[in-house]
């Protein structure tokens, strides 16, 4: 576009020259004036197509709105999209523009401000923040944080799989611990192409306040087009117990619409029908809670401790734990922390195992291979029972074993289609010793099927088994 510019100047200085000699001829004083004119002209025309070569050899400057990619892409009119392969070690740090060291730390404060809630501190953390993203948006994207690395692309969900990497220490110093994974809707044409250009890119952040929470959006720029990923700083924390230690790390969950139920289809009837639910953010335990979590409870409240089956405590999840037990242990946790812990409902566990997903697994349609830990060989994995928590990838999300390891108890009651109770939670001085609860994830003794996100099964409030575990919520 600028070399075409360049010679439509040419052409306009010419034919102008011409032009202005031939109409001014035997006049002087006019075809001097006509001269200067053209000259001052020509000079800020060419002024202006310097400008525009000089911006296009730096970045990009993206539009504050998201980008508009191909709809309607028929995934079977294109070629499959193969997986990246990637190292296991940090991508080469991607060098930012030039900028003074620590240059943006003075818009923040210290990490354990974090929480502070008083009018004037909120007011000055506003005000803070915008003037970094005032900052930052002058500097033309100067404040690169990181690195994103494109991991996996679903051509179904029109969804890339993504690694992130911070590397800018004063985002570190403020924003503590991210989630290293999310996700990022990208169509399926200009998926490829970026793909394409090389699965290392800059990752950049603003940063906004909001319900006193510092809320980041991360932004991938590609050729001109400006690419978002909502990220919460901070996402995983842990409340303090009354004796001074910590409870279980949880993940705070956005606030979300999904698809709940079979969307693949050839599951079971019971996960019909495919509904859109709305679910509040909330957070939920990184980890199925394992012995040591429970132990440390039964311990404090003088509660027999569960029987390991010989395979090992520790960091490995807690078995043979009934509805009840699991429900106690959350009553607990609110006791010593001040917040409100408890089962997460049927539709708040799939809406976080799913993770931004609509397929089968959190992590596509087939069960691959060394993804959870279920029964047989189904999964490709090495485990013979339970596993230690945390031993195979998170999800989106963040989260761990969602799929596999051991059945996760939830508080909703069970109906054979759901009509509305995957949403509620059964108070259980409403519920007697019959009442059916779902359990959700599958287990380490279970086929692959039982993986799925949508799977279900259900079981009595009392009944304990040596595949029966949980994690818990909080309500934030």
């Amino acid at each position: 576009m600028t070399i075409k510019l360049f010679l439509l100047a040419v052409l306009f200085v010419i034919s102008g020259g011409a032009a202005f000699s031939e109409y001014f001829k035997g006049h002087k004083f006019l075809s001097l004036l006509a001269m200067i004119v053209a000259t001052i002209a020509t000079f800020y025309l060419f002024q202006d197509i310097y400008e525009d070569i000089y911006d296009d050899l730096k970045q990009p400057h993206p539009s504050t709105q998201s980008p508009t990619v191909p709809d309607g892409v028929a995934t079977s009119e294109v070629e499959p999209f193969p997986p990246v392969v990637v190292s296991e070690s940090p991508p080469k740090k991607i060098p930012p523009a030039k900028i003074t060291k620590g240059d943006f730390a003075a818009y923040f404060e210290p990490k354990q401000d974090m929480f502070e809630t008083t009018e004037d501190f909120q007011a000055r953390r506003h005000q803070l923040l915008k003037q970094f993203n005032q900052k930052a948006k002058q500097r033309n994207l100067d404040y690169q944080a990181g690195v994103l690395r494109l991991t996996t692309y679903n051509a179904d969900t029109q969804m890339f799989a993504v690694n992130l990497y911070w590397q800018a220490d004063w985002v570190k110093r403020f924003f503590g611990e991210f989630s290293n994974q999310s996700v990022l809707k990208i169509g399926t044409r200009a998926a490829k192409q970026i793909y394409r250009e090389g699965t290392d890119k800059p990752l950049f952040i603003t940063a906004n306040l909001k319900n006193n929470q510092v809320y980041i959006q991360g932004l991938m720029v590609e050729k001109g087009r400006t690419y978002s990923i909502n990220l919460l700083p901070q996402n995983v924390f842990r409340d303090r117990l009354k004796d001074g230690s910590l409870g279980p790390e949880m993940v705070r969950i956005p606030a979300g619409t999904f698809r709940m139920g079979d969307i693949q289809g050839g599951g079971d009837k019971n996960e019909q029908p495919v509904h859109r639910i709305s679910v509040k953010k909330f957070a939920m335990g990184r980890y199925e809670v394992t012995f040591a979590e429970y132990d440390n409870f039964a311990q404090a409240t003088g509660r027999e401790k569960p029987n390991d089956q010989g395979w090992g405590r520790g960091n490995r999840p807690v078995i043979n734990v009934s509805w009840n037990d699991a429900t106690a242990y959350t009553e607990w946790l609110s006791q010593q922390t001040g917040q409100t812990y408890r089962l997460p409902t049927e539709a708040e566990w799939e809406y976080a195992a799913r993770a931004g997903s609509e397929t089968k697994y959190w992590w596509g349609n087939e069960i691959a291979s060394n993804k959870a830990n279920c029964g047989g060989n189904d999964c490709g994995d090495d485990f013979e029972y339970t596993a230690p928590v945390g031993s195979f990838a998170a999800n989106a999300f963040g989260l761990y074993d969602t799929a596999g390891n051991v059945w996760e108890w939830t508080c909703s009651e069970y109906e054979d289609r759901y009509k509305g109770k995957e949403k509620r939670c059964l108070n259980k001085k409403r519920a007697n010793n019959y009442s059916l609860f779902v359990l959700r994830g599958g287990s380490w003794n279970f086929d692959a099927g039982g993986t799925r996100s949508a799977f279900r099964i259900v079981n009595e409030r009392a009944n304990r088994y040596w595949s029966f575990g949980f994690r818990p919520a909080r309500l934030l």
